[in-house]
Order: structure tokens, then C-alpha cells, then sequence
């Protein structure tokens, strides 16, 4: 016989009595549940994602952020092999209920002038509160580099080589300031003397093509060589006087355009068949040795034995700037027009010290990047294949400069004197380049790559 529940008053305590019991079954279940939902947050976190910013870095470093999101976490530690300044580091990763926690760490890579490429391995570990419970996660950033190749040769150089210029990667000249010197070109990697030039008295030498280059001597003359025979000497004397300027630097930008200077502070620029007087550098004490440096006919920088730098609009001069400072002259200044803006310039100093001269002139001031790593040597020469690659020569080794930074030393000379350096990029890439560096026997030849 079935049960029926009435609507009488009996009936009605009856629905009380089991309205109770549900309401006490509920408080009881709500009661169980409290020690599970606790035993939830010891279980362990998950690491939705871990992502850097870029997976591959340039060779002078650069900026970089980690980001990460993580469920059911505490406390996360970001760690890194090999070391990166700034980290370990750990922050609070306790989750906005219902929503995982997101992370940003940033940091920066350093330089990589070792010539290979440096990967990163970062590693994520999240852990709950009160908890010994851990996850990780891995992430990888390469950091490319710039492999260098270089090798020694016999040269057919006399006397001491001092400075050499570059067009190509197959045509220099270089020149020979000692005594029984003279000027060589070197054409398919072969070096011969320029024949019917002088022996010694030779200052410097700028080519812009395997066609046209500038000699100048310390008697106050420039030749032009068109790669096959030298011309006659073409006087060129001190602002307002006829006395022959003493010629210490030239630099051509273009088969159209070179700038000389000379140590009382004349210049003469236009193209290189009738160069002519142009403005003067600001007034010095006295005349010092004076380097300088062009990438177009409205920039080029000029150094001095004072440690200071100039720099040149197309009509004038602003400076002095000290770079240095009297008790370190300045020895070598190479510039390279970037196909976007001006890079800076990269001066060297007697005491082996790589500075930069920032864009758009030199007014703006100078930084040291740091002390050559073989400071007891004097500094001898600066040459930037482009915007980015440069080769230092502090005398007895030569260094990499990649887009400001100093690298790792790339040549022990066994006591050859690295003096004159030059560099040539590539035709058609960046990331590739030639460069060339003279000594009292040998003469060095390299070639650098990116490597990605």
C-alpha cells in the first residue's frame, strides 16, 4: 500500500522534519568541501606558456622580456644559463580567481664578441604556497655572433707601412712613412710598388674606387693615383699664406669628393683633381697632428693630437669637443654612412683607448667604450668596413669594434707591427666584409661573417 503525503497538519511537520534534514545535509556537505577546495591550492601550478621577446639577438645584445602565464601558483623564480645580470629573479604568481597570473621580466643580453653563437636556456619555476609542490618551464634565445677568418701572408713592403687604404676587397694602397718605404698597391692579392714615387715622407692615403686615389706627403703635396700610374705632386699651403701646409690626413668619400687637413688647422676639399682651400677648424693653441674622417661632402670628423674632435656640416666646422683630453692624443678616426642615419664615428687614442663620436655632430660629445685589452701597447689605427664592423690596431693585435662595442682581440701579431688597418664590406650585404692590416713584413687579411 503506498504512503501519501497529505496536506493536513501531520502532514505538514512531516515536511518540516525533512526540510531540516535537507538544510543540515547541506551545511554538512559545504563543511566536507572547505578541506578539499584547501587541498586544491597545494596541488600543483601550471605554466600556460613561458615566450621571450625574440629568439634571436644581434651580436651587440639588446633588450629582452620574458613573459609567462601560470595557474594555481605562489611564488616564480626565472633563472638563466649562462648567467644574465639581473636574474634569478622571483615574484608573486598567486592567480586572480579564475584567471591565471601574467608575468613580464625584462632584462638585457650582453655583447657577444666571442665568435660563436651563445644560447640562452631560461627556466621557469612555479611552486604554490606552503606547498613543496614545483613545475618548470624552458625557453631558448640565441645570440648571434660575428665569425671572423683571418690569416697571415707574405708582403713584398718595405720600410714601416703606416696606413692603407681600401676600394675594394681585391684593390688597396698603402704607404710607408720609414726610410727606403715608398707606396705599394695591392691588386688580386698581390702587393707591388707604385713606381717612380717618393721613398719616404708619405702621411696618408684615402682611395674611394681601384681608380682614384689621394697620396699626400708631409711637404704639403697630394697625388692622384688612378691605379695604374701616379701623377705629379700639386702643391697646397696654409689658409691666406705660401707656405706649403704640413698635410697630415685625407679622406675621399666618393671618387668626387675628398677633404685633407693639415696640422696648423687649414683644409682643402672638392673633388680630387683641383682641391681647393675650404673653411678652417677652429682656432688652436698650435699645430697639432690632425686625422680626419668623411662619409659624404656635408659630414666628416676630424681629431687631434689635443684629444679633441670637429666636426664638418659641408661649410663649416663646430668644436673643439675633448674626446681624450691633452695627455691622450688621438691617432685614428673612422666614420661609415649607415644607409638610414649617420653611425657614430670610432676615434682611438695613443693610449689604446676606442671612444665613439655620435651623429649628427661632433658637439654632442664622446664615450669611452673601455680600455684595450692590451693597454700597454699604443694605438694605431681605426677602419670601419660599414656602420657596424670596424678592426682597431693597438700595434701589436687588432680588435673588433661591431656597431660600437669593443670585441675580442682576433690577431696575435707575434710581434709584427699592426699599423695601418683598412676594411671593406662586401658588395651587396651587411653582414659580410674584408679587411686588411699591414705590418713591418706581413700584412693580415680577414674576412667576417655574421653568424645567425
Amino acid at each position: 500500500m503506498k504512503s501519501v503525503i497529505g496536506t493536513g497538519p501531520m502532514n505538514v511537520e512531516v515536511r518540516s522534519r525533512v526540510m531540516t534534514l535537507a538544510v543540515t545535509l547541506s551545511l554538512v556537505g559545504a563543511l566536507l568541501l572547505v578541506p578539499l577546495a584547501e587541498a586544491g591550492a597545494t596541488s600543483p601550478p601550471v605554466i600556460n606558456s613561458l615566450t621571450a621577446s625574440s629568439a634571436l639577438v644581434a651580436p651587440e645584445g639588446h633588450a629582452i622580456t620574458l613573459s609567462a602565464t601560470v595557474s594555481n601558483g605562489g611564488t616564480c623564480t626565472l633563472s638563466v644559463k649562462p648567467a644574465v645580470t639581473g636574474f634569478p629573479v622571483t615574484e608573486d604568481c598567486i592567480p586572480i580567481p579564475g584567471k591565471p597570473k601574467k608575468l613580464t621580466f625584462p632584462g638585457s643580453l650582453p655583447s657577444n664578441a666571442s665568435g660563436k653563437l651563445v644560447t640562452y636556456h631560461w627556466t621557469l619555476a612555479a611552486q604554490p604556497q606552503g606547498s613543496t609542490a614545483k613545475v618548470t618551464k624552458s625557453v631558448t634565445v640565441v645570440e648571434e655572433a660575428y665569425a671572423v677568418t683571418l690569416k697571415y701572408k707574405a708582403t713584398a713592403l718595405t720600410g714601416q707601412p703606416s696606413r692603407m687604404s681600401c676600394a675594394t676587397t681585391t684593390f688597396c694602397v698603402a704607404i710607408s712613412s720609414g726610410i727606403g718605404g715608398g707606396a705599394f698597391v695591392q691588386k688580386s692579392g698581390v702587393f707591388t710598388p707604385i713606381v717612380g714615387v717618393p721613398k719616404s715622407g708619405w702621411t696618408d692615403v684615402s682611395c674611394a674606387t681601384a681608380t682614384m686615389c689621394v697620396l699626400i706627403d708631409g711637404g704639403g703635396n697630394y697625388y692622384l693615383y688612378n691605379g695604374h700610374s701616379l701623377s705629379g705632386k700639386n702643391p697646397l699651403y696654409e689658409a691666406g699664406t705660401t707656405k706649403l701646409a704640413n698635410l697630415t690626413s685625407v679622406s675621399c668619400s666618393s671618387a668626387t669628393f675628398c677633404m685633407v687637413v693639415a696640422s696648423d688647422g687649414s683644409t682643402f676639399s672638392s673633388a680630387p683633381a683641383k682641391l681647393l682651400s675650404s673653411a678652417s677648424l677652429p682656432p688652436r693653441p698650435a699645430a697639432v697632428q690632425t686625422l680626419v674622417s668623411c662619409t659624404s661632402p656635408t659630414y666628416c670628423v676630424a681629431v687631434d693630437a689635443d684629444g679633441d674632435s670637429y666636426a664638418f656640416n659641408g661649410s663649416s666646422w663646430t668644436g673643439p669637443t675633448t674626446v681624450s683630453g691633452p695627455s691622450d692624443p688621438l691617432v685614428s678616426v673612422s666614420c661609415r654612412e649607415s644607409p638610414t642615419k649617420r653611425p657614430p664615428c670610432i676615434t682611438e687614442s695613443h693610449a689604446g683607448f676606442v671612444w665613439t663620436i655620435m651623429p649628427p655632430d661632433a658637439s654632442t660629445g664622446a664615450v669611452p667604450l673601455r680600455e684595450s685589452p692590451s693597454k700597454a701597447s699604443i694605438g694605431k689605427s681605426v677602419s670601419c668596413a660599414n656602420a657596424n664592423f670596424c678592426l682597431v690596431s693597438d700595434g701589436t693585435s687588432v680588435y673588433q669594434v661591431v656597431r660600437g662595442l669593443l670585441g675580442g682581440r682576433v690577431l696575435l701579431s707575434g710581434g709584427s707591427d699592426s699599423s695601418g688597418a683598412s676594411c671593406v664590406a662586401v658588395p651587396s650585404t651587411t653582414t659580410s666584409m674584408t679587411c686588411s692590416s699591414t705590418g713591418k713584413t706581413k700584412e693580415l687579411t680577414g674576412h667576417v661573417t655574421l653568424v645567425k
